[in-house]
Formats: structure tokens, sequence, C-alpha cells
């Protein structure tokens, strides 16, 4: 029965993660403070800390738009302007239909 999951939210009891909200090194492995969507119940679960390998598992697009969150590029002006056209170039490919042969 839902009422009577831990107060702590995990993904074996069927929790949704909402976000990692922040990480840092343990040995050979990445902890991930995570934060929970309401479960049917409307009890919000607490902030868990687990193994990035263990959400690598259960919601691996979480662990990456995490990820791609924390990079950062830095460019100069002409590579910005190489990228703005590279874009266009996909997003032109991307969005118009294909050709049928």
């Amino acid at each position: 029965m839902i009422s009577e999951l831990p107060l702590k939210g995990d993904f074996v009891y069927g929790d949704k993660a909402k976000k990692i909200t922040s990480c840092r090194p343990k040995e050979h492995d990445i902890l991930m403070d995570i934060e929970w969507e309401p479960r049917d119940n409307g009890i919000v679960p607490e902030r868990t800390t687990i193994s990035s390998k263990a959400v690598r598992i259960f919601d691996s697009d979480l662990l990456i738009d995490f990820y791609e969150s924390k990079i950062k590029f830095t460019y100069n002006n002409n590579d910005k302007k190489k990228i703005a056209q590279q874009k266009a170039v996909v997003k032109k490919e991307y969005l118009s239909p294909p050709n049928p042969k």
C-alpha cells in the first residue's frame, strides 16, 4: 500500500524523480541528491542521495539532462557564427520533408 512506503524517496518504491539537485564524488561513483515528484497519495518523498549508477538504471534521461545542464562552452565570435550556421543547416534538414525516391 502506498501509505506504508518510507518517507524517503526511491526508484524501487516507484517514485518518480523530479530533478537532481546536486552531486558529489565518492570513491569510484558519483552520489546524486534527488528531489521527487509527489506520490499518488499526494505525499512528496524526502530528498534522497542515490548512486549515479542506480540513477542510470532507473532514469537515464534524468542523468543525461543533469550532466548536459552542467556542460559549459566558451566561444569566440567566429565560433559563434559557425555554430549558428551549422544549427541553421541542421534545423533546415530536420524540418524539411523527406524526398521521395
